[in-house]
């Protein structure tokens, strides 16, 4: 099926290399985004009183997603140990009893009153988290795009991704975020600049809400779409027998 596509279509360039690399003679591959819902931000979100109480907690990391091994949340627990007063909060569904293991190696690093798990989140608690951190952080394993990094960045919220995360490329190019390798004293040494200096993150914040409407709004999106569509049929076109 993969050969016999006229296109393959990846969200993101780290995709997009990976399906060359891992399956020999693939068509061409186009890079096509995820895009974002760019939200509303003159709205007042209303969130729990848990997520409320969260919030309150400042400065705080927020991580939004699948709690899974793949996420590399226990990359940033070292660091997190060394970062007096920083929360960490830890918002989605549990995968395989990963917050389990979390709140195990926080006890044994001594954060564990600043690790907070809140579980699944939606309408206003997801919202109010999103705007409300300090900083979003994704260290991942592996990840071909980072739809929530996006979420955060279209609210002004600039994100710390690995390398290893498909968006980071583009959180580079826009300077709306910081690039870290997975290493634990990089991380802090990383965190510590980032959260010492409110102007930078200000400036970040600002380039990553025009990041999302100028890159990734369903408009933009939509229209690149369009062009690989296009692409093909004037292949086609110009493949079919006169």
């Amino acid at each position: 099926m993969l050969r016999r596509a006229d296109v393959i279509a990846a969200t993101s360039d780290l995709e997009a290399g990976e399906a060359i690399h891992l399956v020999r003679g693939l068509p061409r591959v186009e890079v096509v985004p995820n895009g974002v819902d760019l939200p509303d931000l003159a709205s007042e979100p209303a969130p729990s009183p848990a997520v409320a109480a969260a919030l309150a907690r400042q400065p705080f990391l927020l991580h939004l997603g699948r709690v899974s091994w793949k996420k590399g949340l226990d990359r940033l627990l070292p660091a997190l140990a060394r970062l007096d007063g920083v929360t960490l909060a830890v918002a989605g569904p549990d995968e395989g009893g990963e917050s389990a293991r979390l709140a195990l190696l926080a006890r044994a690093a001594g954060v564990a009153d600043r690790v907070l798990f809140l579980g699944p989140v939606a309408g206003d608690d997801k919202e109010a988290l999103l705007r409300g951190a300090t900083l979003f952080v994704l260290p991942s394993h592996s990840e071909n795009f980072g739809n929530a990094a996006l979420e955060a960045l279209a609210r002004g919220v600039p994100a710390a991704v690995t390398p290893e995360v498909g968006l980071a490329g583009a959180i580079v190019e826009a300077d709306c975020g910081v690039l870290v390798p997975a290493d634990p004293e990089l991380w802090e040494r990383t965190l510590v600049r980032v959260l010492a200096d409110g102007e930078r993150r200000r400036e970040m914040g600002e380039a990553g809400i025009r990041m999302a409407r100028e890159v990734f709004s369903w408009p933009a999106v939509a229209a690149r779409m369009e062009e690989v569509y296009e692409t093909i049929l004037a292949r086609r076109k110009r493949m079919r027998p006169r």
